[in-house]
């Protein structure tokens, strides 16, 4: 896996990593966002939020969005036929806290062979 370091938001104290999750079918998102919510839920307790399309999860000093973006393209053609992209991010007070969260998604995307890469 890629050392992750997360940007820090100038004045506000909050960490945050970024990333984007490509998949073929809503389905594959609507199964990824399911796991993910469960395995949250599991390990760090609270009420994830979870639609077919977006996962919201938050506590006091750390927040979890990830939401279906678009159709991948580039000058108007898509880059490969049906690719699609869910976009994720994760904010924390603790730097420590971001890795291990995103540690956590990594995990669960690539068990579903799926893509995921961060991006700035």
């Amino acid at each position: 896996m890629t050392r992750i370091k997360p940007s820090r938001d100038p004045g506000a104290g909050i960490f945050r990593v970024s990333f984007e999750i490509l998949f073929n079918s809503p389905q594959e998102l609507i199964d990824l966002l399911s796991e993910l919510e469960k395995r949250i839920r599991s390990k760090w307790g609270g009420s994830p939020h979870l639609s077919s399309s977006s996962l919201l999860w938050g506590s006091g000093s750390e927040m979890v969005r990830i939401a279906f973006s678009e159709q991948i393209e580039r000058g108007g053609l898509s880059i490969t036929p049906g690719l699609l992209r869910a976009s994720g991010v994760i904010e924390c007070v603790s730097s420590d806290r971001c890795v291990e969260i995103y540690e956590e998604i990594y995990e669960t995307t690539r068990l579903k062979n799926l893509r995921i890469r961060l991006t700035i």
